[in-house]
């Protein structure tokens, strides 16, 4: 259960902007002991600009 509290979802908005294809995903995490489980790559346009 502990497992269950302690989940996060990640999201971005694409640009829209580009050939669609695989784009890459980069996960950091500070700390020792985390367990991170993510997708590697996406399907879509380039990401767009942060806030």
């Amino acid at each position: 259960m502990q497992e269950l509290r302690s989940q996060y979802i990640l999201g971005f908005p694409t640009s829209g902007k580009g050939e669609v294809k695989p784009r890459k995903i980069r996960v950091e995490v500070r700390g020792k002991r985390r367990k991170v489980k993510f997708r590697r790559e996406y399907l879509g346009t380039r990401p767009g600009a942060p806030n």
